[in-house]
């Protein structure tokens, strides 16, 4: 069963406030704030285009990794098996919040999907209840390479906690 339409949209959003008492009577406040979508409304492989998804909340024993192929063993909602071409969205949750516990995203040891981390042994550490969202709304995206790069790393940081992740996966099969 093919994905008849799509609505995705990806949101990253980080705000902060902070304030500094003086001397004086007044108070001084800085505030920042950062908001970037990426969104999805076309079916296909083209810019703003996605014609694939992968959800899924893992888990990890302490010290273990995996590699999550990318291009013939994931599955989407209907039990079919997700060959990406493109990746075009990435968003990763550590759901563990003990005081130990981070992940690692990236450097497979062989057939590393390279995609949005610039070389084969890059990598990216989330940390405790954090997140890493990255996209791209182009049409190419991040090329997938069935046999030769299409493999995703997480390594669980802790030796002896368990990891629970969300993994998010948008991308075209073309």
């Amino acid at each position: 069963m093919a994905i008849a339409t799509v609505n995705a949209e990806m949101t990253l959003s980080v705000s902060g406030r902070f304030t500094k008492a003086n001397t004086s009577l007044n108070s001084t406040s800085v505030s920042q704030n950062f908001s970037t979508t990426s969104t999805y409304t076309t079916l296909g492989a083209g810019a703003n285009a996605i014609n694939e998804e992968y959800i899924a909340v893992r888990t990890l024993a302490g010290g273990a990794s995996e590699n999550l192929d990318l291009a013939g063993s994931l599955t989407n909602f209907f039990g079919e098996t997700i060959t990406f071409a493109r990746i075009k969205a990435i968003s990763i949750e550590l759901l563990t919040t003990t005081t130990s516990t981070s992940i690692e995203v990236g450097g497979a040891a062989a057939n590393q999907f390279v995609g949005p981390f610039g070389a084969a042994n890059d990598t990216v550490e989330v940390l405790n209840g954090g997140a890493l969202a990255m996209f791209s709304a182009g049409a190419t995206g991040w090329t997938v390479t069935a046999g030769t790069g299409d493999q995703l790393k997480i390594l669980n940081n802790d030796g002896a906690n368990t990891a629970t992740y969300r993994i998010t996966l948008y991308g075209a099969l073309t």
